[in-house]
């Protein structure tokens, strides 16, 4: 059976775009009913900046797992997300 996937939020300023963990899981739950089979997502922090961090992208893998139990999920790991992720001691 083939997936379809949905992506609910990335890089977008549109003001519908969900941003909070309960947004994105209600977006999540309605995805899944017109039946996607697959999430991607993006998680945001408190100021609806994309992130990366243990944080928030907890909080919002507990509240699409909440909404969308046993449906696969995948997390963004765009590495422009984090401006440099290279550990302070690298030198190049």
């Amino acid at each position: 059976m083939p997936h379809l996937q949905a992506a609910l939020s990335g890089d977008s300023t549109h003001p519908a775009a969900p941003r909070t963990a309960e947004e994105i899981a209600a977006d999540a739950a309605s995805a899944v009913a017109a039946r996607a089979t697959l999430l991607h997502l993006h998680a945001f922090d408190d100021d609806g900046r994309e992130s990366l961090a243990a944080g928030p992208v907890g909080r919002m893998l507990r509240a699409v797992r909440a909404a969308c139990p046993g449906v696969p999920l995948n997390v963004t790991t765009f590495a422009a997300i984090v401006p440099d992720a290279r550990p302070s001691t690298c030198s190049e």
